[in-house]
């Protein structure tokens, strides 16, 4: 069921015409274990531990069809909601394509705001743990960097919704297909600040400095 509503979830956000050729049919394996998860991710079992889900080829090799690779040991503890969230995320993923060239933030943010496009949670649920960080510290500097997505990261799970916010706020000023273009645009190999400049009318330092002030408005809102 998680898995039909996966693809039911992109099919309402994203044209079938804007997806990568070489994106698959939706395939998850269930892992009993998280051990066999990380072995099957050719990783340290602690280099998984906050890693609901994966998407990615059994063999490692870019022409294999990828595949979602559960962690039972995180995803098992999710609430329903959080489950289908993790589902969609991955879904979009593997059918509608990603590449070498996509930044982390886009990547991740991107797949967020399909699985999350339709979601009616309050920002407290949604993004609580970047709303927290912000209102301690301030918004981040810069996006998320590829790095601060590693697995072993500390606040990952912050990281991942700052790089949503920057796709729903873009999505809020200039609508769902103008993000879906600079996605695919970026995923087919053209520049980050050219695709932005293209299809959302942007520099990436204007994107930050609009992402930083939506940020820090989004905080006192919540707070």
């Amino acid at each position: 069921r998680q898995t039909e509503r996966a693809q039911r979830q992109v099919d309402r956000v994203v044209p079938r015409a804007q997806r990568a050729r070489s994106a698959g049919r939706l395939l998850v394996v269930a892992s009993p274990t998280r051990s066999l998860a990380a072995q099957l991710l050719g990783r340290p079992a602690r280099d998984v531990a906050q890693i609901a889900a994966v998407t990615t080829t059994l063999d490692g090799r870019p022409s294999t069809a990828p595949v979602i690779i559960l962690n039972p040991a995180l995803f098992a503890t999710m609430d329903a909601r959080a489950q289908q969230v993790v589902m969609s995320h991955e879904a979009t993923h593997l059918l509608v394509g990603t590449s070498r060239n996509l930044p982390a933030w886009v990547a991740e943010g991107f797949a967020d705001f399909v699985a999350l496009h339709d979601d009616r949670a309050p920002l407290s649920l949604s993004a609580g743990q970047i709303v927290r960080q912000v209102e301690d510290e301030g918004a981040p500097d810069a996006l998320p960097q590829q790095a601060d997505f590693d697995g072993t990261t500390h606040g990952l799970g912050a990281t991942y919704e700052s790089a949503w916010m920057a796709f729903r706020m873009l999505a809020e000023r200039h609508g769902t297909p103008a993000v879906v273009a600079f996605y695919a645009a970026v995923r087919d190999g053209t520049d980050v600040e050219v695709a932005a400049r293209q299809h959302l009318g942007l520099s990436l330092a204007q994107i930050t400095q609009q992402w930083r002030a939506y940020l820090t408005k989004s905080a006192s809102i919540v707070s």
